[in-house]
């Protein structure tokens, strides 16, 4: 619910990158007009307002490392998430959006 906000406080509005930037890219190759009507080197937006809940939204916005200690029989596994592309706060809007971190965890026996 404070989005803007952030994003007002943060680096990206400084720099004049704004919300459409990234919530509506460009689709290249897509002229804004038809060429047989009017020659433009304009492309279109996409309309689509793509959000937290969109794959490459979030692989863009979110940085992920980790480390792995082994010590014997144990396992310890610490992992970042870093807000390194978002405009704003990571989750944002309403106050009950979570990110949520799947790890899966594989042990392979042998050699």
């Amino acid at each position: 619910m404070s989005t803007y906000s952030e994003w007002k406080m943060g680096p990206y509005a400084e720099k004049g990158i704004q919300c459409q930037n990234c919530h509506m890219p460009e689709e290249f190759g897509t002229p804004i007009v038809n060429p047989e009507v009017a020659k433009t080197e304009h492309t279109v937006t996409a309309h689509k307002f793509q959000g937290g809940h969109t794959q490459i939204n979030i692989t863009k916005a979110a940085t992920l490392t980790q480390m792995l200690d082994k010590v014997d029989d144990s396992v310890s596994v610490v992992v970042y998430i870093t807000n390194s592309e978002a405009g704003h706060f990571l989750p944002t809007g309403i106050p009950s959006r979570r990110v949520i971190l799947t790890v899966n965890f594989w042990i392979l026996k042998g050699g």
